[in-house]
């Protein structure tokens, strides 16, 4: 009983400290000075809230709902859209440059320009 009693003082003082349940829980696990199995019971009481279980959640990728507007309007709609948002690609015209008269008059090639 006594062991119980302190444990209520301490859980009193804590609340009064102005923590939260998890971080007096916690401080009854940390506390040496209590009983074991009173320590053991806090301990277990906050696991789920400092390591929460992770659960899997289902993806079904062939049911995805169709919105109206790509109902009516189909990928073209989409195309447009990012057409306009991107730009469309354009075919740039190059006038090829005239031809380049040789450096090299083909005698071992001095420097000089042949024409």
């Amino acid at each position: 009983m006594a062991a119980r009693t302190a444990a209520r003082r301490r859980v009193a003082e804590i609340i009064a400290e102005g923590k939260d349940p998890l971080d007096v829980l916690i401080d009854l696990a940390f506390n040496s000075r209590l009983d074991a199995a009173l320590r053991i019971q806090a301990a277990a009481a906050a696991v789920p809230y400092v390591h929460p279980k992770l659960s899997a959640q289902v993806v079904d990728v062939h049911r995805r709902q169709v919105s109206d507007m790509e109902r009516e309007e189909g990928s073209g709609f989409l195309i447009e859209r990012l057409n306009a948002l991107v730009g469309v690609p354009r075919t740039i015209e190059v006038e090829p440059e005239p031809s380049r008269p040789s450096c090299n008059n083909g005698e071992g090639g001095n420097g000089t320009v042949s024409r």
